[in-house]
C-alpha cells in the first residue's frame, strides 16, 4: 500500500536493497505488515513455510484509484 499512500512522494530512483537477503524474508515481511491493516490474516502466520510464495503486482490500486482488496478466484487466495 506504500505506493497508494504515498504516491504524492517522488521518487528520483528506485532504493538500494539487499535483494537475496531480503527475498527469503519477504513472505513473512508481507504478512506481518498487512496483518495490521487486516488483523484476520495474523492466523496464518503460523502456516509460513520455505515453500510460501508471494506473487502480486506493483499497483495496490486500480485505474480510478480504489483498492484492491477481497477474495479472488481460487480457493484461499486473496488480493490486498
Amino acid at each position: 500500500l506504500w505506493e497508494h499512500l504515498h504516491r504524492h512522494i517522488a521518487v528520483p530512483q528506485d532504493p538500494d536493497m539487499p535483494i537475496g537477503n531480503f527475498l527469503e524474508m519477504y513472505p513473512e515481511l508481507c504478512l506481518r505488515g498487512l496483518k495490521e491493516m487486516v488483523p484476520g490474516l495474523e492466523c496464518y502466520i503460523e502456516e509460513l513455510t520455505k515453500d510460501t510464495t508471494i506473487d502480486g503486482g506493483y499497483y495496490s490500486t486500480t485505474p480510478d484509484a480504489r483498492p484492491l482488496v477481497g477474495p479472488y478466484g481460487a480457493k484461499n487466495a486473496y488480493v490486498c
